[in-house]
């Protein structure tokens, strides 16, 4: 019986919600955001990342030790404040690139394609993680093979969330 899997349920459930929450800092349906509004977006990641991850490690500390099987409260605090600081590299990325159009920087369509369809493109990539995890050794394999493999998952995510679009899931 898969009892972690059971258990970590809560775990993925929260980051869900979480990761939900802080979506509408980045996906607005309204005009375009001043230049000014993406620089506040910029800090407000950065600080929230620094904070949930210290938080994480504190949790880790004082409550238990992360768990990416068990899903716990650290890994869940980690994952959400190390993803804000990737996404926050994308925005500085975003924001920079926008310098020489002179625009304000839009949202990239991935970011809006995926956040339209979140629950499902993250069941996805779960299954297909499950499905790479018993098909390929991946502790021993070598790293040209990983990257190709690793490769290969990610555009099948990314190809599922652009179906997912045309067909409104």
């Amino acid at each position: 019986m898969n009892k972690e899997g059971i258990f970590s349920l809560f775990g993925y459930v929260a980051l869900y919600l979480i990761s939900s929450g802080l979506c509408g800092n980045i996906v607005q349906e309204k005009k375009p955001r001043e230049r000014r509004e993406w620089v506040d977006t910029f800090l407000m990641f950065a600080v929230e990342g620094v904070v949930f991850v210290a938080l994480g490690q504190l949790s880790s500390v004082v409550v238990q030790d992360n768990s990416r099987r068990l899903m716990n409260l650290s890994h869940v605090l980690v994952s959400v404040g190390l993803n804000l600081l990737v996404l926050n590299g994308c925005l500085a990325v975003n924001m920079f690139v926008s310098i020489f159009t002179m625009d304000s920087p839009p949202v990239p369509s991935l970011f809006e394609i995926i956040n339209r369809n979140n629950l499902a493109v993250f069941l996805v990539a779960n299954l297909l993680t499950g499905l790479v995890n018993k098909t390929f050794n991946c502790m021993f394999m070598e790293d040209s093979w990983a990257f190709f493999i690793l490769t290969i998952y990610t555009s099948a995510v990314v190809v599922f969330a652009f179906i997912a679009k045309k067909n409104i899931l």
